[in-house]
């Protein structure tokens, strides 16, 4: 009966040090739960803004072809060469796009548009869907996830005026800008 008091103890270490790592910590006014739910807000935030940062884009800008620089405003002057450029961004692959874009002038006249025809892109349709609306439907070969293209307008019959261009690359409508053509 020696052995006894040491058995206990043995017994008693043994049975301590393993349930020394099961302690349970009470859930104290919903705490866990309540820091459980932000988690998963903070979780389903981060990734809605993970992916629009992978959304395509668009951007817009005006362009002097004299001076090569961008404008601050949408008034296009056609006496200075001013250009109307577009590009999206963020594109899914590299390859060839299709893109739409529908301009709708101030008044019914004659379109005086021109667009870069080149490699990377080409005018594959040309059509008037009323007296002052013009479609045309372009091939885009897009580099590094981006598409780029450019209206320039001829000063003597372009009507001027507010001009609005919409812009559909493949299946996604990236909706109007409004834009000035002036002297």
């Amino acid at each position: 009966m020696k052995n006894k008091p040491y058995l206990t103890v043995l017994f008693c270490t043994i049975l301590f040090s393993q349930s020394a790592f099961a302690i349970y910590i009470p859930d104290l006014f919903g705490a866990y739960q309540r820091g459980m739910e932000q988690a998963q807000r903070d979780n389903a935030r981060d990734a809605y803004y993970y992916q629009q940062l992978n959304q395509p884009k668009i951007f817009f800008e005006v362009i002097n072809r004299k001076s090569d620089k961008t404008k601050n405003n949408f008034n296009l002057s056609v006496k200075n060469g001013d250009m109307l450029c577009w590009s999206v961004y963020n594109l899914a692959y590299d390859g060839v796009y299709q893109s739409l874009e529908i301009i709708n002038m101030p008044y019914q006249g004659e379109f005086t548009g021109q667009s870069l025809n080149n490699d990377q892109q080409a005018i594959i349709n040309k059509m008037y869907l009323n007296k002052n609306t013009i479609a045309f439907t372009k091939k885009l070969i897009s580099e590094d996830n981006q598409i780029y293209t450019c209206w320039g307008f001829h000063p003597k019959n372009t009507p001027k005026g507010k001009y609005i261009i919409s812009i559909v690359v493949g299946n996604r409508d990236f909706g109007a800008k409004m834009f000035n053509i002036v002297d």
